[in-house]
């Protein structure tokens, strides 16, 4: 028993890492791409860069064959990724990047709906508190900050985290090859942003940053190391909710000047309440 907990115990701090990693990646997604502003333009070009930096993975590390599923789902993935960011995008044009966070992080708890509509949980006390809770934070910011939030980047935003929680169910439910299906997911991406993309400049400093932080940050080694999370250590993927709005909301402040209000902050707790509860719900109910 000793001999097995110290495999896991080394098991789960060689992880760790990555998920710091991951979470400084994604958390500074959100200043960086409000700082750039470009929404298509940045698409596009992460889309590219991550098509060929996946593909030189692929070509290495990958090469397995899989059932029609397998690519079903990841192709499906994408469309739901796909929408997820430019919903993302969108949104931290007319939203402070921290409220962006903070709202399209609810997607554990969009889990939680989604799974006890489809029939895959059951319902618990604890789930519909914590889902309450959460969504009342978001409720919160909106109702408090109403006065300058955009409406229409809020229900954006919120729309990327329904995405986001679609996109995350189709590779639980598959798993398998790591490289495989982020390459997949990418590549379905980048057709249907060239069917809106019109060819843009992009000298721009702060666009630039935003392509090659999201090319090959968030767009590759990010997925990738979330895919190898959620398949090693699902426990530690998911502490990632709690990290990544707390680094979207340290970051903001040297890259952008935003001073989180007290409402943005109490709601951000709430919100993380309600997920650390709805989870309880999830695995104890």
């Amino acid at each position: 028993m000793l001999q097995v907990r110290l495999l896991y115990r080394r098991t789960y701090s060689r992880e760790i890492p990555l998920a710091i990693a991951l979470a400084f990646i994604w958390g500074t997604t959100f200043p960086i791409v409000r700082l750039a502003g470009d929404v298509e333009n940045v698409m596009f070009w992460r889309y590219v860069v991550s098509v060929v930096f996946l593909s030189i993975i692929f070509i290495l590390y990958g090469g397995s064959r899989h059932s029609s599923k397998f690519y079903l789902y990841a192709a499906a993935s994408g469309v739901f990724n796909f929408l997820f960011l430019y919903m993302m995008y969108s949104s931290l044009q007319l939203v402070p990047s921290n409220t962006v966070a903070t709202i399209v992080y609810t997607y554990p708890l969009i889990n939680v709906v989604l799974g006890v509509a489809l029939g895959i949980e059951k319902r618990s006390v604890k789930g519909f508190i914590g889902v309450a809770l959460g969504f009342a934070g978001v409720a919160l910011i909106y109702g408090l900050n109403g006065g300058y939030l955009n409406a229409m980047g809020v229900a954006q935003a919120m729309l990327a985290s329904v995405f986001f929680s679609l996109s995350t169910i189709f590779y639980g439910v598959v798993k398998g090859d790591i490289y495989g299906f982020t390459l997949i997911q990418t590549f379905v991406g980048f057709i249907l942003i060239s069917m809106i993309y019109s060819p843009e400049d992009i000298s721009s400093l702060n666009v630039f940053i935003a392509i090659i932080h999201q090319g090959f940050g968030a767009g590759s080694i990010a997925y990738l190391i979330w895919f190898t999370l959620v398949k090693r250590s699902i426990q530690l993927a998911s502490s990632l909710v709690y990290l990544v709005p707390a680094i979207a909301y340290i970051s903001a402040l040297p890259i952008l000047g935003e001073i989180p209000t007290p409402s943005s902050l109490a709601g951000l707790a709430l919100v993380l309440l309600g997920i650390y509860i709805a989870r309880r719900g999830r695995y104890h109910s």
